[in-house]
Order: C-alpha cells, then sequence, then structure tokens
C-alpha cells in the first residue's frame, strides 16, 4: 500500500525500452497485473502514452491516435479517487475522449504539423 497521500500523480518516462508498441502493451498487461497483485486495483490507475500509440481498429496515421502519443514511452499513474473527484466536476466526462479527438480532427493540416511537428508519422 502506498502511504503517501500527498502524492496524486505520477509519471514514469521510459526513454530508452518498450520502443516496439507491442512490447508497451504487453508490459502494461504486466503492470496491470501487478496492481492486481498488490491488491492495488481501485487505488490506482494507470494512463499510458506512446510515441506510436494505436487504438484498435484504427489506421497508423489517424489523428485519434495522437490523443495517446507522446514523445517517449509513459505511464500516468493517478490515483482512482482523486480522478474521479475530477471527473465528477465534469458535466460528461464520457464525452472527454470524443471532444479530444474532434479537436484535433478540427485542425487543418498546418496548424496540426504545427503542434505536432513535421515528422508525426
Amino acid at each position: 500500500m502506498v502511504h503517501n497521500q500527498a502524492v496524486e500523480t505520477t509519471l514514469l518516462v521510459i526513454p530508452n525500452s518498450l520502443i516496439d508498441f507491442d512490447d508497451f502493451n504487453q508490459f502494461l498487461d504486466l503492470c496491470d497485473t501487478l496492481l492486481s497483485q498488490f491488491n492495488w486495483n481501485g487505488e490506482f490507475q494507470i494512463a499510458s502514452f506512446h510515441p506510436k500509440y494505436q487504438f484498435s481498429g484504427t489506421q497508423a496515421d489517424d489523428r485519434e491516435n495522437w490523443t495517446n502519443r507522446s514523445p517517449y514511452p509513459l505511464l500516468h499513474l493517478l490515483r482512482e479517487e482523486s480522478l474521479s473527484k475530477a471527473l465528477a466536476s465534469h458535466p460528461c466526462p464520457e464525452t472527454i475522449p470524443v471532444s479530444n479527438i474532434e479537436t484535433l480532427n478540427s485542425l487543418s493540416e498546418r496548424e496540426f504539423r504545427r503542434i505536432f511537428g513535421d515528422n508525426n508519422n
């Protein structure tokens, strides 16, 4: 059990490993297993980001994938209680991912490249 309740969130950046997205996904499975083994389900949640993140059923260059991309493989560990409180203050939290995708899709190609760079594929 993690006893420091003052720590709300932690980022784990993995710059020199898990470059292959399939390897990263397998690592996430291991992380989920560890959450269960240590009885941390319900206390912590992991949000994942990767340079080659690709949602199931999408093409690699689909903009929606960019909502979960980062320069390096990255795990964002969140306290579920804090996340629940934050989501409770949002009028419609289930629309957040859809809104993020719509925002990316509404960008012109020029705007998209300005934000994400010319080498975004």
